[in-house]
């Protein structure tokens, strides 16, 4: 799995943040909120019941993630 960080985006409005990634050609996006990662897709909405893969993607994101491991 190739995984690169593209960039981090903050949201003043909610106080989000999300780290985005490039996974093997395709976008993704990384939000902590009330303590628990979320998966968001390329268009920027949650993946609400993440399968199996999703959770590989999103302990690939945590190992890359600059904001998450502060």
């Amino acid at each position: 799995m190739n995984v690169q960080h593209v960039e981090t985006q903050h949201y003043t409005q909610n106080e989000d943040t999300i780290d985005w990634f490039e996974i093997d050609g395709e976008s993704w996006g990384l939000n902590k909120k009330n303590g628990e990662f979320r998966l968001i897709d390329c268009d920027g909405s949650p993946v609400d019941l993440p399968n199996h893969d999703d959770k590989v993607k999103i302990e690939a994101m945590l190992e890359k993630s600059e904001y998450f491991n502060d």
